[in-house]
């Protein structure tokens, strides 16, 4: 995997002549930059959500350059999402989480996205937001031997319209989802998800959605990733300071990331989507961040973050 530091084919970085491959009238462009420095918790600018993410670039339609095109909070079902606390930008989750790149990360969450001590937090595990939604078609994706539901609540997203730069083969993000669910409803009809649905699909999607385990589960207290908790493989110190290290037993992923393809140039929609499953209660939360262009990507893989030592 390579990630796309330069907006050109080869250039200073890969011995061609530099070029304009984005269209923009500038050369050889970095895009190992950070844009989220100054950014409020509470800012409710879908823009601004995707500046978190690190996607900079900020684009309209009918310009030829890459980047956001569009960017709007919405519910499940695509319709707009009013302000709420179910969207914050994080400067960190807790002393062992901080951003994975730049001063902020999008945080999406069934509940509140709220640390403990920060305006707005539940204060416990039963918070309430937008109420009953809509899935997307063929979600909630039920997990083979298990229960599964199907009526979601509170559900809200971030949907982002990107143009891919004209050099781009791939993307990449991370992610870490955090859950109350854990471990009591682990394969009952009560378990929260999280989806990055992309339009058009790409090869290796389930759906559209990118983000799911080595057997095509998506994520929920089910997804073979869950390694924070107590007794699991990485303890309990990324649940320290976020509200689910004390008002529930509780459990989380960890960091990890996803890599999708996309065609050089193309237009793509991508939906960052969480709900509670079969109630409004046991509340989840995900972290998104540190979004990337690749310039070599296969098809859709899902792995774990490697731990700093």
């Amino acid at each position: 995997m390579e990630v796309l530091t330069s907006q050109v084919d080869g250039g200073a970085d890969g011995g061609a002549e530099p070029a304009d491959e984005d269209c923009d009238d500038k050369f050889d462009e970095v895009d190992d930059v950070t844009c989220d420095d100054g950014l409020a918790l509470e800012d409710f600018d879908p823009r601004n959500g995707a500046r978190a993410m690190e996607l900079c670039q900020q684009t309209k339609p009918g310009e030829k350059i890459y980047g956001v095109v569009d960017a709007k909070y919405i519910r499940a079902d695509g319709s707009a999402a009013p302000p709420s606390q179910q969207v914050g930008l994080m400067d960190n989750f807790g002393p062992a989480v901080p951003p994975r790149k730049g001063a902020r990360m999008l945080a999406l969450s069934s509940g509140h996205a709220r640390r403990p001590d920060q305006p707005g937090a539940a204060g416990n595990h039963l918070c309430s937001g937008y109420g009953a939604g809509t899935a997307p078609p063929g979600f909630p994706q039920d997990v083979p031997g298990c229960e599964g539901g199907d009526n979601i609540n509170d559900d809200v997203g971030l949907e982002v319209v990107l143009r891919a730069p004209t050099n781009a083969d791939g993307y990449q993000f991370e992610f870490t989802f955090y859950s109350f669910e854990y471990p009591e409803w682990v394969c009952t009809t009560f378990n929260d998800q999280f989806i990055a649905l992309v339009n058009p699909p790409p090869q290796g999607s389930v759906n559209g959605n990118i983000c799911f385990d080595v057997k095509k589960n998506p994520v929920s207290v089910n997804i073979a990733f869950f390694q924070v908790c107590a007794g699991c493989p990485l303890g309990t110190a990324e649940l320290q300071g976020t509200g689910f290290d004390v008002w529930n037993d509780a459990g989380a992923t960890g960091w990890l990331v996803t890599q999708a393809p996309v065609e050089k140039g193309q237009e793509i929609d991508i939906r960052f989507i969480i709900w509670d499953t079969g109630d409004q209660v046991w509340d989840s939360t995900v972290l998104i961040d540190n979004f990337k262009w690749l310039a070599q990507a296969g098809t859709v893989t899902v792995s774990t973050v490697p731990v700093p030592k």
